[in-house]
């Protein structure tokens, strides 16, 4: 596994390497979670609130959260509209 060394900023900022934000999937915007192991340090990804809590009330018939959005929208556009 190539090793990768990032300088830390005055703020504590460091850049994470573009090949390990693609492995972990972490896009701009992103949190992410400091775990500390007796190894040292591990960088994970946090879902988003969105994948975090999709799915949990259950439900008979499953879409993808970007589905769901979509339906939403289109619901509150009907609402909207519906009293001119």
């Amino acid at each position: 596994m190539p090793a990768y060394e990032s300088r830390v900023t005055q703020k504590g900022q460091v850049t994470v390497p573009a090949e390990i934000r693609e492995k972990l999937g972490i896009k701009p915007r992103d949190f992410v979670r400091f775990e500390s192991t007796p190894d040292g340090v591990r960088l994970l990804p946090v879902p988003s609130r969105v994948e975090r809590h999709f799915g949990a009330a259950g439900s008979k018939k499953t879409r993808s959260w970007r589905e769901e959005r979509t339906a939403f929208e289109k619901g509150v556009a009907r609402e909207a509209t519906a009293d001119r």
